[in-house]
């Protein structure tokens, strides 16, 4: 899943992006696209430590999904948390498909091979 989550390291055409997104772009920020198989596109902030931080407190509490909902409340810049999930409503299992998506581009599920020396 992560060829559907694309860098922007260098930024696409301006009148293709949400000006929400041109916003954070000037400002420094990394964004991430994410395209769902819809075609519908998801942007996203790169997370820094203190929503890593916050993501894995939670998870290690066991509380998965407020999680999950806390990452993408803190990271999605268009559309809007709220629209976001109201766009998802008929899906809801779909935002955890999100929150997958980010977590397999920011190294989460990646594998490693253990040999012991």
């Amino acid at each position: 899943m992560s060829e559907e989550i694309k860098k922007q390291d260098s930024p696409v055409i301006p009148c293709e992006l949400p000006s929400e997104v041109i916003t954070e772009q000037e400002k420094g920020t990394k964004v991430l696209m994410l395209t769902g198989e819809d075609e519908g596109k998801i942007y996203f902030r790169y997370p820094k430590k203190p929503q890593i931080n916050r993501f894995l407190s939670s998870s290690m509490k066991g509380k998965t999904s407020t999680a999950v909902e806390n990452l993408l409340q803190d990271l999605v810049i268009y559309p809007k948390y709220k629209d976001l999930k109201q766009q998802n409503e008929h899906k809801p299992m779909r935002m955890i498909a999100i929150s997958n998506a980010l977590q397999e581009e920011l190294g989460l599920t990646e594998d490693f091979s253990v040999k012991k020396l």
